[in-house]
């Protein structure tokens, strides 16, 4: 590419002044797939130690910057790592992102921005999910009941316990940790189904404790406890996917965003799935 990603992004700011969107979204798009290309090539730290430290660093080097409102939350995920857990979210609350300056504030209730005194409405703000399009209830329930079909057809293709060609999990140990994770969705259910905006805690569920040796009786325990989930989210009342409850991880989430998360979670690991299995 013949410019660097932030050149790019700079035209994209003086054309949408001239009201030019739809040619500034293909250079955004662009910058971004420059960075996210770039990104692969990059050492980054792997160990929990070697991440605490490397977010220390970043932390002591934001100085007086535009984004120095992140040094504190930096150096309590830090913490964090260090002790084998994950920070909160009152001490990581959401970035928010002036679009026009850059200048970095946390949490969303300002109306201007401290630095250029842009209204918040060119403010982006950044949340803890990995995709950034939410889906809709209606889309959540068809991908919740879609999923299992394609996890099944990919267990028919080798053998579940080989490892990935990475060394990384094998297809039974990562359809154990979709199984784990639904489990927890489906606590979270009753809780929100019911209001009262529960306490949601927080659960590691990458290091929960293997417990079934058969693959196939594992997808059946996990294709029955889909169908359970997928029954009684089709039977609430429209108004209930807003009932919302606080999550000491993510913050305020409703039964609609929980949802959404983890029907999108699980497809993420479909390549990990095939990969294992050859």
């Amino acid at each position: 590419m013949s410019r660097s990603p932030h050149h790019l992004i700079a035209l994209a700011g003086e054309l949408e002044k001239e009201g030019q969107y739809n040619i500034a979204k293909l250079l955004r798009a662009a910058a971004t797939s420059a960075v996210n290309r770039t990104s692969l090539k990059s050492h980054a730290a792997v160990s929990p130690e070697a991440q605490a430290e490397a977010l220390r660093e970043i932390a002591d080097g934001l100085g007086d910057t535009n984004a120095s409102a992140l040094a504190t939350p930096l150096r309590s995920a830090a913490e964090a790592l260090d002790s084998g857990g994950v920070p909160p979210y009152s001490d990581t609350p959401d970035p928010v992102v002036c679009r026009i300056c850059g200048f970095v504030s946390l949490g969303s209730d300002q109306e201007r921005c401290p630095e250029c005194g842009r209204w918040s409405t060119a403010a982006e703000p950044f949340k803890a999910i990995y995709w950034l399009r939410a889906s809709s209830p209606p889309e959540a329930l068809a991908l919740l009941a879609a999923t299992p079909v394609e996890i099944e057809a990919i267990l028919r293709s080798g053998d579940p316990s080989v490892p990935g060609s990475d060394g990384g999990w094998s297809a039974h140990q990562t359809l154990e940790h979709l199984h784990n994770a639904q489990g927890v969705f489906r606590g979270r259910i009753d809780q929100l189904i019911a209001g009262g905006e529960p306490k949601l805690a927080s659960v590691l569920v990458w290091r929960m404790d293997a417990a079934a040796a058969d693959t196939g009786a594992l997808f059946q325990a996990y294709s029955g406890l889909r169908t359970e989930i997928v029954g009684v989210l089709s039977g609430i009342e429209p108004s209930v996917w807003w009932n919302r409850g606080h999550h000491e991880e993510f913050g305020a989430v409703t039964l609609a965003e929980q949802a959404s998360y983890f029907a999108n979670h699980e497809p993420t690991h479909l390549a990990q799935l095939a990969d294992a299995m050859g």
